[in-house]
């Protein structure tokens, strides 16, 4: 798959994994968002789950830390409050979060 810059839509395509590694390497100094948006059936769901895997693989390199939540799996009220469940609750993450490493948070709906 490949996407397109939302506020700059003369550029050129480039592939989406490549446009996802440019935007993890730059996003490590500042607090960003990346939307990644399309049509049912469009994969968007496959490639959630392959970023998660690839930053897992890549972990001794990048050293990013990637926490995936499926919201649907979530009440709304559970969904507002996913974040900090996630990182509150569980020791492996816990032990991960006093090594000061990035958390890269990838929602999916």
């Amino acid at each position: 798959p490949d996407c397109q810059d939302y506020k700059n839509s003369q550029a050129g395509r480039k592939p989406l994994r490549a446009t996802v590694e440019d935007f993890l390497d730059t996003a490590q100094t500042e607090h960003k968002v990346l939307l990644l948006q399309g049509d049912a059936g469009t994969g968007k769901s496959t490639f959630t789950q392959l970023l998660e895997r690839w930053l897992w693989q890549d972990f001794d390199k990048k050293r990013i830390v990637p926490v995936r939540i499926e919201l649907r799996r979530h009440s709304a009220e559970e969904a507002r409050t996913c974040v900090s469940t996630v990182l509150g609750g569980d020791a492996e993450v816990l032990k991960l979060r006093m090594l000061g490493l990035p958390f890269v948070f990838i929602f999916d709906s």
